[in-house]
């Protein structure tokens, strides 16, 4: 099958239009040298929304939530480490 594992494994190619060669290759085309796409993808901006704030008001906000991050989430262990019997953790 042409989708079935290769032993030894092959490395990793690009798909062309020429690679791999095999007719039964979805984008087997040797006449052409560039895929056809596949789809496209179009994105459309709706409206800008102007900020209310500036640079340092905004960086401020973010070091409190990142410190505030870090004393609420406690302590990681590593596996070297016993917890203490009341601790739990969720994994």
């Amino acid at each position: 099958s042409p989708n079935s594992e290769t032993s030894p494994r092959e490395k990793m190619y690009a798909i062309t239009t020429t690679y791999p060669e095999d007719p039964r290759a979805p984008f087997y085309d040797p006449s052409k040298s560039t895929m056809t796409p596949l789809a496209k993808l179009y994105i459309k901006r709706d409206k800008i929304i102007p900020k209310n704030c500036d640079d340092s008001f905004l960086t401020a906000q973010l070091d409190v939530s990142e410190n505030t991050e870090d004393t609420t989430r406690g302590k990681i262990y590593n596996k070297h480490e016993k917890m203490p019997h009341n601790t739990y953790r969720s994994m």
